[in-house]
């Protein structure tokens, strides 16, 4: 009987490894998912001549909105007022200008952010209340918060999980062949007449 669990404890470690495996690459996938969605959204948001008032549906979150221009820490002073689909304010407040975004060649620095307690319809309204792009007008866009900083670090992330997760990968099968290959041995062992 002692041969039938022999291997036992390789077999409950290489399953466990795998299934750690499986559930980094799923979480991978996950995170994947979401920073494609964001970064979908960011960067092919609509832009919008200033003044702007947009009805957009939004998904539960953190939004931004970003501003033209050439230089991040300069740029207009703005007025962003959101409402619900029912004309509810939402807060609305300064952004750190540490939080860019580049589409194509355009540089977009983030004025004012806003929080969407839930998936609905939008208005965003923003009023320039001083300067004047001299390169074709004041254009805002409005995205998920963020900066391609934050892209960048994410994807860090999901590239530090797969590394992970393929090394669990394979030390959980390494560990499931040891463990069969000693179970398998132990049950020949255990079959054998005991005087050959």
């Amino acid at each position: 009987m002692a041969g039938a669990n022999r291997g036992k404890g390789w077999l409950v470690a290489g399953g466990t490894l795998v299934g750690l495996a499986a559930a980094l690459l799923a979480g991978v996938e996950v995170l994947v998912w979401r920073s494609s969605v964001e970064a979908e959204q960011r960067y092919s948001s609509p832009a919008y001549a200033l003044p702007m008032r947009a009805e957009l549906t939004l998904e539960r979150g953190t939004y931004a909105v970003y501003v033209r221009t050439d230089d991040v820490a300069a740029g207009p002073s703005l007025t962003v007022k959101v409402t619900t689909a029912k004309g509810w304010p939402l807060e609305v407040h300064s952004a750190a200008t540490d939080g860019g975004l580049t589409v194509g060649r355009e540089t977009f620095a983030r004025r004012e952010v806003f929080d969407v307690p839930a998936t609905g319809r939008y208005t965003v309204a923003a009023t320039v209340e001083s300067w004047s792009y001299d390169g074709g007008g004041n254009v805002a866009r409005v995205a998920a918060a963020g900066s391609d900083a934050t892209l960048l670090v994410e994807l860090l992330a999901v590239l530090a999980a797969i590394v992970l997760g393929a090394c669990f990968l394979v030390l959980g099968v390494v560990l499931l062949v040891i463990g069969f290959v000693r179970r398998r041995r132990a049950t020949r062992r255990a079959r054998q007449p005991a005087g050959s």
